[in-house]
């Protein structure tokens, strides 16, 4: 970015929310080096950041908390990281309705504990203790608790944003039935910042569990422990449930003995009668036991970290993978994954298999892995993506996968209308759109 244009940003926006990193190198985002950062502090400031950077044709990467920068293909030529980070707090509470309204940068951990004393929970389940709220919508993140939570766009009432060329929109309404027109916030919604930045939401929260039960079986025979955590995930109260191989087991705090192929951890959550209903039931239908973090806040805690072992920040070196499946076609999924000696976190009633390769893996392992999971992926018919991978071999692949059709036309019209000067993340998103 060139001095001049670093002056006329100086002379259009607040200097304070602008930062010219001196020293070399600046940030790193797969491989581009970005030394200027704009961290605007209202929907105004991020208006006015938006408009001066459109009338230079600069392009931006966003970014929130930096928890799913990993995600994505290398970006196109970038000079400036927009930070969303001082777009924080929270903005209108109502619990007698049961929705809150936020600003995009606000960490999700700041709202959970915002809403939590009036009885409500936030059913958004992305991992990583700085995840933002604009983030995890950019991002459609999952988690484990999306099996009861359902996915991000559900819990989405509506949305402000400020496009490209600097104008602050908004879609939908702070309850369903307000909404009218198009649903533009399922459109936003895992887009990955390339059709808007996401300023402030209205969210959908959910009550609070009466009770919470975990329970943790543990399986030799790895069809078995699918079949089995297929049955468990249409229990009425199943919250989350997860197969986790023996290393992510050991990672969360779960113990296993040798003989151990995966690990069935659950969590029922609602009326007190119904989670020790299906407690009881996995208890004598499978010898389920309590782990010893099962109760209070030990026991979120347990999923949290299930949760947190899912991020793709930008500094994660190893390959992760992230296959979506008919619930039938897990078995021929997890097989070759399984046989490649994959660290997995599966979640049979999501239809999800997360895979990932050891940080410390060469090259040639690193190549072998991404052949195992495209094979595994077409074994199940089902959709790949890489949600981590090393940045020098992002050119050599989209991320996102080489077999869209007609759906990617139309993601390359929606990029045209949003953001025809390919200004926001360019080249992140499926199609390097």
């Amino acid at each position: 970015m060139t001095a001049a244009a670093i002056e006329r940003l100086r002379n259009s926006v607040e200097s304070e929310i602008l930062e010219v990193i001196e020293e070399r190198p600046g940030i790193q985002v797969d491989g581009r080096e970005i030394n200027t950062v704009l961290s605007p502090r209202d929907p105004e400031s991020l208006s006015r950041v938006l408009e001066q950077l459109s009338e230079e044709q600069i392009p931006v990467l966003i970014r929130g908390g930096g928890t799913r920068m990993g995600l994505g293909n290398r970006p196109d030529e970038v000079e400036v990281l927009l930070s969303t980070r001082s777009l924080s707090g929270v903005r209108r509470y109502e619990p007698d309705d049961g929705v809150v309204e936020v600003s995009g940068g606000t960490p999700l951990a700041e709202v959970r504990e915002a809403v939590l004393d009036k009885g409500w929970v936030l059913p958004i389940d992305a991992g990583g203790s700085l995840a933002t709220v604009g983030g995890a919508i950019a991002s459609a993140a999952y988690g484990p608790r999306c099996l009861g939570f359902g996915p991000v766009r559900r819990n989405v009432l509506g949305l402000e944003v400020v496009s490209a060329s600097g104008t602050l929109t908004r879609c939908g309404g702070r309850v369903v039935k307000n909404v009218t027109g198009y649903d533009l916030a399922k459109i936003y919604t895992g887009s990955l910042g390339t059709l808007g930045v996401i300023s402030g939401a209205w969210l959908r929260l959910q009550p609070k569990p009466r009770a919470i039960e975990v329970r943790v079986a543990e399986f030799s025979e790895s069809d078995q422990a699918l079949a089995m955590g297929i049955v468990a995930s249409r229990r009425s109260s199943a919250r989350a449930c997860v197969l986790l191989s023996p290393e992510v087991a050991r990672r969360v705090g779960l113990e296993h003995s040798l003989a151990a192929s995966f690990l069935l951890l659950v969590e029922f959550a609602g009326e007190e009668s119904e989670c020790r209903h299906d407690a009881s039931w996995l208890e004598s239908e499978m010898g389920a036991t309590r782990p010893s973090q099962s109760s209070g806040e030990e026991a979120l805690a347990m999923f949290d970290a299930v949760r947190e072992s899912l991020v793709a920040g930008p500094e994660v070196a190893s390959v992760r993978v992230r296959i979506a499946a008919l619930g039938t076609k897990l078995a021929a999924c997890m097989r070759p994954l399984i046989k490649a000696s994959a660290r997995m976190t599966v979640d049979p009633g999501l239809g999800l298999v997360h895979a990932e390769l050891s940080a410390e893996s060469s090259a040639a392992a690193i190549d072998a892995f991404i052949e195992v999971a495209r094979a595994a992926a077409e074994a199940a018919s089902g959709t790949l993506v890489f949600e981590s991978v090393p940045s020098e071999l992002k050119h050599k692949f989209d991320v996102f996968g080489d077999g869209l059709g007609p759906e990617l036309a139309l993601m390359r019209r929606l990029k045209e209308e949003f953001d025809p000067k390919r200004l926001l993340n360019p080249g992140r998103f499926v199609g390097r759109i």
